[in-house]
């Protein structure tokens, strides 16, 4: 039996700050002060003050808007650990949007799943090692809705129908097979609280696919 257990709130949570407003609060407080360190190409030690570092973040969020940015969307960045990663997790999550981390080391396989899974809308590069990695994965990162249409998709889903029907009877295998682009969520009632599918619900929802899978005309 599932418990809730809840605790009454003690302080009032401002719906508009985030992690930015204890950014801009530390400029506001010590503006001249040092706040982000860092060795520069010269190998000598340099600094921001609060200042210079919040002003660089409202500027890069203010371009992330200007490209279509919005609240929820996920973004990639792929680099080492810099100031100038920190800028942009923080330029993202001022305006809402979502750091979706990747390694340096990750391969162009992993980088796609990653995208894949996230729905990532942008992305952001150290190097061009980096970007090619980006440019290879591109065209395959898609959303649910073209990836049931894309080619490529339908291609490896038969390759791995085909490689079921290998282990089961003729009268027992998949002859037919679409590709709906809806995700399946509690959320949307196609799934259980355990995660498994409530096959009526799917059944009823998806009923013209399905009538149209099974009594369409067969191809003379």
């Amino acid at each position: 039996m599932q418990q809730e257990y809840t605790q009454p709130l003690v302080n009032p949570i401002e719906s508009d700050r985030n992690v930015f407003s204890l950014l801009d609060g530390r400029a506001k407080r010590t503006s001249g002060e040092s706040l982000v360190e860092y060795v520069g190409d010269d190998g000598k030690w340099k600094s921001f003050t609060a200042t210079q570092f919040r002003d660089k973040v409202i500027a890069l969020a203010k371009g992330l808007i200007a490209h279509g940015v919005r609240l929820g969307d996920c973004v990639a960045i792929i680099a080492h650990t810099s100031w100038r990663w920190t800028v942009l997790d923080m330029a993202f999550m001022s305006i809402g949007a979502l750091t979706v981390p990747v390694y340096e080391t990750n391969s162009p396989a992993q980088v796609r799943m990653f995208f894949n899974d996230s729905n990532v809308r942008m992305a952001f590069a150290e190097e061009d090692a980096q970007r090619d990695k980006i440019d290879v994965v591109r065209d395959p990162c898609t959303d649910l809705k073209e990836a049931a249409g894309n080619p490529i998709v339908r291609a490896e889903v038969e390759r791995a129908v085909n490689k079921a029907n290998e282990l089961v009877s003729q009268a027992e295998s998949i002859r037919k097979f679409e590709i709906v682009p809806d995700e399946f969520t509690e959320a949307n009632g196609m799934l259980t609280p355990s995660l498994k599918a409530k096959r009526q619900v799917i059944t009823d929802h998806y009923k013209a696919l399905i009538d149209n899978v099974i009594y369409a005309p067969k191809k003379s």
